[in-house]
């Protein structure tokens, strides 16, 4: 059976090559460019049938020094590296229960 996997993400040169390398070792991959979650993870489920694990990853650091960032670039950057962490998962979570269970993984790396 077939690796099926969809990677969510929000740069195209970035999904095309991870794209390339997932179907590479043969696996089914959708790679989703897309900031509205929601319907990215409806076109999973129909496009693979199902969503059996999630691994979100999401992240990114403040391009300037500490003591310089504005109120403005923490909520970006909180946004960035939760919120939108957390909105994959709760649009999953339904899809995972539904299966009758499944595997969730986060990270946000900065």
């Amino acid at each position: 059976m077939a690796l099926a996997a969809a990677a969510f993400v929000r740069c195209r040169p970035l999904a095309q090559a991870l794209e390339a390398d997932l179907r590479a070792g043969e696996a089914t991959a959708p790679a989703i460019v897309s900031d509205a979650v929601a319907a990215a993870v409806q076109r999973t489920v129909d496009e693979l049938g199902r969503i059996d694990t999630v691994v979100g990853v999401v992240g990114g650091s403040m391009p300037q020094p500490f003591m310089n960032t504005r109120d403005k670039d923490l909520r970006a950057a909180f946004e960035n590296n939760v919120i939108n962490g957390l909105r994959l998962v709760r649009e999953c979570v339904p899809h995972l229960l539904t299966a009758g269970g499944g595997r969730l993984g986060a990270s946000s790396v900065v």
